[in-house]
């Protein structure tokens, strides 16, 4: 899938733009024995969440262009997902789902406290899992 697809006819930021034009080749995402795998082909970092990295709210990993990282495992989140309706939690969160941002970061160790505040950004819904 091509970002450039989703442009339409709407002008979009400058910091959209800008971040647009740093994306290069963009990530690759690998389904491996079960579990995804992002590799980051653009020119600059990215910015993943995903329920199975880690069970702590500030969970958003850096990965460097050039870089992969496991980013989603299959096993965990149906795991996560059976806890979960044992538990009560604050606010919506699909386990079977991820979010990456490019160039710029959000959670506890940033100004951008969600994703939606940073220029370019998407989520991958794993809907086979459901």
């Amino acid at each position: 899938m091509c970002l450039r697809e989703f442009c339409g006819k709407q002008t979009s930021s400058d910091a959209v733009q800008k971040t647009r034009t740093k994306i290069g080749l963009g990530v690759t995402l690998s389904l491996e024995c079960g579990d995804v795998w992002i590799y980051n082909r653009s020119n600059v970092p990215i910015f993943v969440d995903s329920p199975t990295l880690s069970e702590r709210w500030d969970r958003v990993c850096k990965v460097m262009p050039g870089y992969c990282l496991k980013a989603f495992e299959t096993h965990r989140a149906q795991w996560l997902a059976e806890k979960q309706m044992e538990q009560t939690h604050l606010g919506p969160i699909d386990r079977f789902s991820m979010k990456i941002s490019f160039a710029k970061g959000w959670g506890n160790m940033y100004r951008r406290q969600d994703i939606m505040c940073c220029p370019c950004w998407l989520e991958v819904h794993f809907s086979h899992l459901r």
